[in-house]
């Protein structure tokens, strides 16, 4: 499992922009020989959703949380570390629907969601495949899906 201390950050130089890494010591995709998930700053085109400056800033308020602890672990409203986990981001994000009164999610949705926005948005079919590690087709079944429901 990836560690809090797989987080590793590289300041701008020059033209090359920052940008964070988490090493993965296994995946799904790479088994044992693990992977490298790589991100380069968007402070300048989309500073909202720039995931260096999220990673960096995560990383400065949780600064209390144990190295041993995951890379997204972070402190609580009472002090302790916590780890946080897929079901508490679907149980937070169907919280907040309910509230608004839409249908809830499944987890599996932001992966098809984020493959859905790349394509929309005119990222090659093999930069998502890069980017989402997938190394069957699977996620042309996602793309497809967008397409027919555009139809």
């Amino acid at each position: 499992r990836a560690l809090r201390y797989h987080w590793s950050l590289r300041p701008p130089d020059g033209i090359v922009a920052a940008t964070v890494t988490l090493r993965l010591p296994i995946d799904k995709p790479q088994g044992p020989t693990g992977s490298d998930l790589i991100a380069s700053s968007q402070a300048s085109s989309s500073p909202q959703i720039c995931t260096v400056h999220a990673v960096d800033h995560h990383l400065l308020v949780n600064a209390a949380v144990p190295a041993d602890a995951g890379p997204f672990a972070y402190i609580d409203c009472d002090g302790h570390s916590r780890e946080l986990t897929g079901s508490f981001c679907t149980d937070t994000a169907n919280a907040i629907l309910a509230a608004a009164n839409r249908p809830p999610i499944k987890g599996h949705c932001l992966r098809i969601g984020g493959t859905t926005f790349y394509m929309s948005a005119g990222i090659p079919e093999t930069d998502i495949r890069r980017h989402g590690r997938w190394k069957t087709d699977v996620m042309l079944t996602y793309i497809r899906r967008m397409y027919v429901s555009a139809g």
